[in-house]
């Protein structure tokens, strides 16, 4: 047998129910009610869901309970069920937020570390005297990214986010005190919204956006659903005594009285009959349910308009509504909520207690909307119940209140020790400024906290239970930081590049002070730091150290003309399906493209290598020299400085010289001066031969004159007796 209470605002609901069948081996509980009894408070006893005077309250409860026990014949009443009202919780959303500097991996660890700050923060923001009694996990953000999970991710900086409930520990304590004082044993706390989502909506349905709103007397309690969880509970201090009060108005009748008529008006609201009432003159009067309706239908606008804001803020709006509580029995509801947030109007549906599928009832059983509270209290199993488990933190007796298996981390938020009380303190950051802005870098977490039960080794996530003793102490410091270049560099910065056939990751030019840091290189505290991108050749050349010039660009005037040429260690060729092109130190570089880098000769180009071509040409004549063609110059050409220096094509030019083109005659040419232009030296004969000069088939001496196209031969003859002193030149 069960015993629910519904202590409200205005009156006591108590029901006793019994089991009447269970599906299966441990499967669904059936129930049915064996008795029912309300009774009215005395005025000043509650205010909105909350004792005010436990006394006056427990006074009420005990009525209920003496009308149970005789309506039931039984010799006691087993311990009672209770419910907070919805009105009384706060939702808080609570962030934890780690920033490492560093891309680094996250742990298990860590997301329950996150998820345990978050709580703390929660907690700090909820209002003061609030105990939690549940939460969910919202998200996880890593870089701005959102994720389901964050254990085995890498990332810089990390998020979590919780939406945790709260209910004020005075509501907890006058409930408990007002049922003890009736001479009754307390069994569980549930929450109202809470109890009527598991009593009313199928579970096939708990994962869509719901709204459920009670409508009560002096209140609509409203909870949001999303993913079979309520997220957020909501309050309009608008319901049924607000209709009463303005029939009241209209009638100048007392408000028992327009109660009445409100009710019989809306009990029968297919006809048009009429209702007596005696007005505050004490006078009988008479008028019709579709006037009352008439009357009233100002104030039920009212409360759909503000309903429908309280449903759907910021247009977010539910995509099913389910009404209980005795002032949902209004038919006109479904349509004006439908009609202000834009649903079908089937999507708003009214639930009584025949809706409840755990609950069997006869046909003479209480079912209206106003029962629905005290029998999903009543039908409550462990997933609505708030457990109260008594644990100790560090020898202090603690309560952890909650709907799941309280864990080590629980106890220790129930006890007031967040995760900067229990984790060692984080070790000296490192502070640089690169670019010119202020970068921080915090030194590495402190070590977790040694968490204990009964002296074993635990872990936040530990599920505890009643009586344990639980110690915690805090973590050792964390290291201070230690910081490289390469930890202020991105991915994105660095260029990759094919140099040479080989594919390498080139870094950004970083510089402290002048002096040029390799990523390897350690930073400290205070310094300034230069990072330039390579976005030239110029930049890959000081990156790769190259020796200089990569480029000088000089000139100098030969004949009046000025001429430039470029002189560099290093020549950088790009290969493109356009061909190779040579590039200047200030090319663009561009990700992926293919170079190649060569040494050049520090050297000025010889003045052949700057002149037209034809230019530096002469006057020659044409002569064949074993049958070879061999030009003869007729005119000797250099180039003079105004100083006096002469320069050939073969010197080399310097810059910013002027040069001036002289023009010198040159003797006759001759035989000799033929053979010496062709041959390095003369071949040396055979022993028993010489050799004899020709030209055009006679014979010749060197010194003989040479013409356009004369023809030189060497010709081989076999000496004579006597003539081996003499040889032929």
């Amino acid at each position: 047998m069960r015993f629910a209470l519904d202590i409200g605002t205005q009156n006591v609901v108590g029901v006793l129910l019994d089991e009447v069948k269970r599906d299966g081996g441990g499967g669904t509980r059936t129930f049915r009610p064996i008795a029912w009894a309300e009774a009215a408070h005395v005025h000043g006893a509650m205010r909105d869901g909350q004792v005010l005077d436990a006394v006056r309250a427990a006074e009420t409860v005990r009525r209920v309970a003496d009308a149970l026990l005789a309506s039931a014949n039984v010799p006691h009443l087993p311990p009672v069920r209770l419910a907070a009202a919805g009105r009384a919780l706060t939702t808080v959303r609570g962030y934890a937020r780690e920033a490492n500097g560093i891309r680094r991996r996250f742990t298990e660890e860590d997301a329950s570390r996150l998820i345990w700050g978050a709580l703390e923060h929660a907690r700090r923001e909820a209002p003061k005297g609030a105990t939690l009694v549940g939460y969910e996990v919202v998200r996880f953000l890593l870089d701005d990214e959102e994720y389901p999970s964050l254990t085995g991710q890498s990332g810089f900086v990390a998020e979590g986010e919780v939406l945790a409930t709260f209910l004020p520990r005075a509501v907890l304590d006058g409930l408990l005190a007002t049922v003890e004082r009736a001479g009754l044993e307390p069994h569980s706390i549930t929450l109202e919204p809470l109890a009527a989502l598991h009593a009313v909506v199928p579970p096939e349905l708990r994962h869509l956006d719901l709204a459920l709103v009670d409508m009560g007397a002096g209140t609509s309690d409203v909870a949001i659903v999303r993913g079979g969880k309520i997220v957020a509970y909501r309050m309009l201090p608008l319901a049924g005594d607000e209709l009463t009060e303005a029939l009241a108005r209209e009638l100048f009748a007392g408000i028992d009285e327009a109660e009445r008529v409100k009710r019989e008006a809306y009990g029968n609201v297919g006809t048009d009959e009429f209702l007596s009432f005696e007005d505050a003159l004490g006078r009988v009067r008479n008028i019709r349910a579709a006037e009352v309706r008439e009357l009233l239908r100002p104030t039920l606008s009212r409360i759909a308009d503000a309903l429908a804001e309280l449903l759907a803020p910021e247009d977010v709006r539910p995509q099913g509504i389910f009404l209980v509580g005795g002032t949902s029995h209004i038919p006109d509801w479904p349509r004006m909520l439908a009609d202000r947030l834009g649903l079908p109007e089937e999507r708003i549906v009214r639930r009584d207690a025949r809706g409840i599928r755990r609950l069997a009832l006869s046909a003479d059983d209480p079912a209206g909307p106003e029962t629905v509270t005290p029998y999903a209290i009543g039908v409550a199993e462990e997933e609505a119940i708030l457990r109260a488990t008594g644990v100790w933190v560090n020898d202090r007796p603690t309560i952890v209140l909650g709907f799941r298996t309280p864990t080590v981390a629980d106890a220790l938020l129930a006890a007031g020790v967040g995760p900067r009380d229990a984790y060692g303190p984080p070790g000296a950051g490192i502070s640089v400024r690169v670019n010119g802005e202020l970068r921080t870098f915090p030194g590495e977490l402190g070590e977790p906290p040694i968490l204990e039960r009964g002296g074993e080794r635990v872990t936040p996530d530990t599920p505890i239970a009643a009586g344990d003793r639980i110690s915690v102490r805090r973590g050792a410091p964390g290291r201070p930081r230690r910081l490289a270049v390469r930890d202020l560099l991105h991915a994105q910065d660095y260029v990759p590049l094919i140099v040479n056939g080989a594919f390498r990751l080139f870094p950004p030019l970083v510089f402290r002070r002048g002096e040029r840091l390799s990523p390897e290189d350690a930073l400290h505290d205070g310094d300034e730091v230069l990072v330039r991108p390579l976005t030239t050749v110029g930049d890959l050349l000081e990156s790769l150290g190259a020796p200089e010039p990569w480029w000088e660009e000089h000139t100098a005037v030969v004949d009046g003309r000025s001429v430039r040429w470029v002189r560099r260690a290093v020549r950088v060729w790009e290969e493109s399906p356009e061909g190779r092109r040579e590039l200047p130190p200030h090319s663009a570089l561009g990700r992926g493209m293919r170079l190649f880098l060569s040494p050049v000769p520090l050297v000025h180009p010889p003045l052949g290598e700057l002149l037209v071509p034809g230019e530096g040409e002469v006057p020659t004549t044409l002569v064949y020299v074993q049958g070879r063609p061999v030009r003869l110059p007729r005119l000797r050409r250099v180039w003079r400085t105004p100083d006096g220096r002469t320069f050939t094509r073969e010197t080399p030019v310097e810059p910013g010289v002027s040069l001036v083109r002289v023009e010198e005659p040159l003797p006759e040419p001759t035989v000799g001066t033929a053979l010496s232009a062709a041959l390095a030296e003369l071949p040396r004969p055979p022993a028993g031969f010489r050799l004899r000069l020709e030209k055009n088939g006679l014979p010749a001496a060197p010194e003989d004159p040479v013409r356009e196209g004369d023809r030189i031969d060497l010709r081989l003859e076999r000496r004579e007796r006597g003539d081996e002193g003499n040889r032929t030149p």
